[in-house]
């Protein structure tokens, strides 16, 4: 289970004593209510943004972090340099990339309001490579080497979004992250966004194992899960019983230059274990296959017993 990382959940928690449970307790149902109903980007107040803290920073940040994760795991000789955050909110992204590589030297987060800045300060230990820039999501955009929009392309333009998509793609020197929740609807916007980049000569270094057209039905959508321990002040905002969470999420890390993948297809749900057999759905180049695997098959069995929803497949390698 991923727990969040001391230092910064006391930084949260220091934050959240600003305000008393009361108003964070209205701001995280107006905020609620808000959402439900797609008015936009509805975090305006003080109150609203510490909500945000206490709500739904734990989940983002150890779902861009398993992103990150993956991007390493993937690419085991990155090693960037520069981040640039389009809509960094209060710096979660940079605070997970920071724990997953070492090399990061200077982050540009571009968020347009300011609350959410001064919090962000105060939970990144060293601002040091930090530079904040109080603005909308608009281009040109500095060129880094990652290039991240996270929970954000829900909240672009409909009309300016595969412009603004192209010109965040241009300024990444190696790689542009994109994350979104694990709906159809977030999901959808993963898939159009895929689609268009790849046609501009993008490369897919994950959750895909192909830059072949995406399989996926329009009743389906491919969404992996990350289970996150619930620190003290996460559970009692939402006056939850359980000490853990589920976050769903869609995303895609594109690359600049060519990818060789070292798999052939990838587990798209839990694999289904039946007597004497195990039923795996993989997404390939080729399209959805389900896969039936018996006893009889020693390797293939051991691995598919084993194996969890998002693993990577390649009979080549069993």
């Amino acid at each position: 289970m991923n727990i969040l990382p001391l230092s910064l959940e006391k930084a949260i928690q220091t934050l959240l004593n600003t305000s008393s449970p009361k108003q964070l307790s209205q701001a995280r149902k107006s905020l609620t209510s808000q959402y439900r109903e797609q008015k936009g980007s509805p975090i305006l107040s003080k109150e609203h943004c510490l909500s945000y803290l206490a709500t739904r920073l734990p989940a983002t940040f150890h779902v861009a972090r398993t992103v990150f994760q993956e991007l390493q795991a993937r690419l085991p000789k990155a090693a960037p340099k520069s981040l640039l955050d389009l809509g960094a909110g209060p710096g979660t992204v940079y605070l997970a990339l920071t724990q997953v590589f070492d090399s990061v030297e200077i982050a540009t987060l571009i968020e347009l309001n300011s609350h959410f800045m001064e919090m962000g300060n105060a939970l990144i230990e060293d601002t040091g490579p930090i530079q904040w820039q109080k603005a909308s999501i608009s281009p040109p955009f500095p060129s880094h080497d990652i290039v991240t929009l996270s929970y954000v392309l829900s909240e672009l333009p409909e009309k300016n979004r595969l412009n603004l998509l192209e010109q965040a793609w241009e300024a990444a020197n190696q790689f542009l992250i994109l994350i979104e929740p694990g709906t159809p609807h977030g999901f959808s916007h993963i898939k159009t966004c895929r689609q268009h980049l790849i046609g501009k000569g993008a490369f897919v270094v994950a959750p895909c194992t192909h830059e072949n057209t995406c399989p996926m039905s329009p009743s389906d959508w491919c969404h992996f899960s990350v289970r996150l321990k619930r620190p003290p002040f996460h559970r009692a905002i939402k006056e939850a019983t359980l000490d853990y969470e589920d976050e769903k999420y869609s995303y895609l890390i594109l690359s600049k230059a060519p990818i060789h993948q070292t798999s052939s297809a990838r587990l798209t749900k839990s694999p289904k274990k039946r007597r004497g057999h195990v039923i795996i759905e993989l997404c390939t180049s080729t399209g959805l296959e389900n896969l039936t695997i018996t006893k009889r098959e020693k390797s293939l069995y051991k691995f598919a017993r084993k194996a969890k929803w998002g693993s990577y497949y390649s009979p080549d390698h069993l």
